[in-house]
């Protein structure tokens, strides 16, 4: 198959991003909304306790989530890393699986936990503020009359499914790039060609001053791009600082050079 224009490889990335931005979305969205239904449950059975570890244990169901999104998108980046080298795609996707699948499974469970973390953070703030606004108090602040556990699991329910939602898009768009950039870079790696890899941005008004710098980039396959105050080895790489991985929709494209002796 023929190598792709940067501009059709633009609309080709989008596009897939897209499509796996929509369904991780709706796997956090769906994940969420059953947690707030489970932190109300447990609150009004004054089981508070057990609302927290709720809460806590949702990095179990959010591995499996991102597990499945990495391996959705670590198949679309190795076959966009294919195509731009030329290489059979099932071809180049095999060579890099067994690289990848270790990295799913622990990217997986690293994310997760840290997803959770702040999930749990967000729990703990929003209860202490329910609990606090829902009391009644007059001029000089004593109390008149503390909110019912009924009041407070609902609003606690109702703010944390408002604030899950805000954040399970910035989550999928992060995480689905993760993965793509992840499944492109292994895939070059296992090429027998010398190969240079480039930082390609989309070029719009949305695209961050550091990224428009790190626009045409190109390094080595085993190289750094210098992003900002950082380096990585492609977009969304770990190594970057996070305000460089936030939200990007920067993507790898790929070179032969020569073939190896």
């Amino acid at each position: 198959m023929a190598r792709l224009t940067n501009d059709e490889a633009d609309k080709v990335f989008e596009s897939n991003l897209r499509r796996q931005e929509g369904i991780l979305t709706q796997r956090l969205n769906s994940n969420f909304n059953q947690l707030s239904r489970d932190i109300q449950r447990l609150m009004e059975s004054y089981n508070f306790v057990g609302a927290a570890t709720a809460v806590e244990l949702n990095d179990v169901v959010l591995e499996q989530i991102l597990l499945e999104a990495y391996e959705r998108g670590n198949r679309v980046g190795s076959r966009m890393a294919a195509r731009d080298l030329e290489e059979d795609e099932s071809m180049a996707e095999e060579a890099a699986l067994l690289a990848l699948l270790l990295w799913r499974a622990g990217t997986a469970e690293e994310m997760s936990k840290k997803i959770n973390r702040t999930t749990k953070k967000i729990y703990d703030k929003i209860l202490s503020a329910v609990t606090e606004d829902l009391t009644e108090r007059d001029p000089a602040g004593v109390i008149l009359r503390t909110p019912t556990t009924s009041e407070v699991s609902k609003e606690v329910a109702k703010r944390t499914k408002a604030e899950n939602k805000r954040r399970a898009g910035t989550i999928s768009t992060t995480e689905s790039q993760r993965g793509i950039q992840e499944g492109a870079n292994k895939t070059g790696e296992q090429v027998e060609y010398q190969i240079l890899k480039q930082w390609r941005s989309q070029r719009d008004k949305r695209v961050r001053d550091t990224h428009k710098r790190a626009d045409g980039q190109t390094v080595p396959m085993d190289g750094l791009f210098k992003v900002g105050k950082g380096e990585g080895r492609y977009p969304h790489d770990s190594r970057l600082p996070t305000a460089e991985t936030i939200g990007c929709r920067c993507y790898l494209r790929f070179k032969k050079v020569a073939r190896t002796p």
